[in-house]
């Protein structure tokens, strides 16, 4: 885990870059959050509070790439990490999102213990899951997932409050 850095706001929103884009520090407010790593990023369109992000790799400043987000909306995406600090980002602003630890989350369909993934739904994550003969949206979803962060569910859709879970990403 990143060292904390003292005297950061995790829940601030910022018009301009306060803190080097992509650079992660663990959670400075300790108690539920400790061990949590958060990620200083740019929002490159509207990002709603509890909704999972990935990397824009379209973002026309090839050096902020890594750290520069947008809801998921796509079986197909790969999680970097879910914008629960704060009330919510719109292009050009700068906050953090937590990559590591447990995060609360949009979710559908969701039990506590399923791996999961990215759906279609905006900034909602889902549980992989496959028939007895995966489909190619499947088998996309379940390749995504493996090569982003990691996210289980600690909780079921609707814990702590309806249509989000509390997930653990790694």
């Amino acid at each position: 885990m990143p060292a904390t850095a003292s005297m950061i706001d995790p829940t601030r929103v910022d018009a301009t870059a306060q803190f080097p884009v992509g650079y992660e520090i663990g959670d400075p407010r300790g108690g539920q959050f400790s061990g949590n790593t958060i990620k200083y990023v740019r929002a490159n369109g509207t990002i709603a509070t509890g909704d999972a992000v990935h990397t824009d790799v379209s973002f026309a400043t090839a050096a902020e790439r890594h750290a520069t987000v947008i809801s998921t909306s796509a079986v197909s995406q790969m999680v970097e990490g879910v914008n629960d600090l704060n009330a919510g980002l719109t292009a050009g602003q700068f906050g953090w999102i937590t990559v590591d630890g447990r995060a609360q989350a949009k979710t559908s369909g969701v039990a506590a213990g399923d791996k999961l993934g990215t759906t279609a739904t905006g900034g909602t994550l889902g549980p992989l899951t496959a028939s007895a003969t995966p489909t190619q949206a499947e088998v996309i979803a379940a390749i995504a997932a493996a090569a982003g962060r990691g996210a289980k569910a600690q909780t079921a859709t609707g814990t702590p409050v309806t249509g989000q879970s509390f997930v653990r990403l790694s």
